[in-house]
């Protein structure tokens, strides 16, 4: 390795190290209550959780109130939260099992009868349309989706959730999860198709 790369990595070695250290400072001094750190480690979850919740939400005004019942359920369990494991995925998911609570308030994701045919996936579900669209429009179509295909949807594929944990997270069963998804790639796929 030439003596600039080794500067280069490990000034970027530090500079990692060093962000994660204040973050840790940030989120020690948020336990005891510290307003400043609080809109610090506020500021710093908006950027990285506002595009997640634009996923789940129909409007950018309900996205705003699911970062803003995300960040309280963050807030009211830091102290559970262990410093040595990286924090942006807790709190996302913490943020997202928020998201489901509400939904489950308003009872979006009650089951329905007809969700119980647990279909097979079958054929090339995970196709690339690479190149054919836009971030917007693969955005728009994944939008346009009934309101509980979308949220496994999203959940499986662009959160990386596995299907039981899905199930566990909605109330209901992996086949169900299973069905939606197939489902909503059977939609867009038929959506990307009228495109064409």
């Amino acid at each position: 390795m030439q003596k600039g790369g080794f500067y280069f990595h490990t000034l970027l070695f530090h500079l990692n190290s060093s962000c994660r250290l204040d973050l840790e400072k940030i989120i020690r001094k948020c336990i005891k209550k510290n307003q400043k750190a609080q809109k610090e480690l506020y500021d710093f979850l908006s950027s990285k959780l506002y595009a997640m919740c634009m996923r789940y939400a129909n409007s950018s005004d309900e996205a705003q109130e699911y970062l803003q019942l995300g960040v309280i359920q963050i807030f009211q369990n830091l102290e559970k939260f262990n410093l040595g494991n990286p924090f942006i995925p807790w709190a996302k998911r913490v943020a997202v099992n928020e998201i489901f609570k509400t939904f489950r308030k308003k009872s979006i994701l009650s089951e329905s009868g007809d969700i119980e045919d647990h279909f097979e996936i079958s054929g090339d579900t995970e196709a690339t349309i690479e190149g054919q669209f836009t971030l917007q429009e693969l955005k728009d179509l994944i939008n346009k989706l009934p309101e509980k295909k979308k949220i496994v949807f999203n959940l499986y594929v662009i959160e990386g959730y596995n299907h039981n944990e899905i199930g566990e997270l909605l109330g209901i069963s992996p086949g169900t999860s299973k069905s939606q998804l197939a489902k909503a790639k059977s939609a867009i796929r038929e959506e990307i198709e009228k495109l064409k």
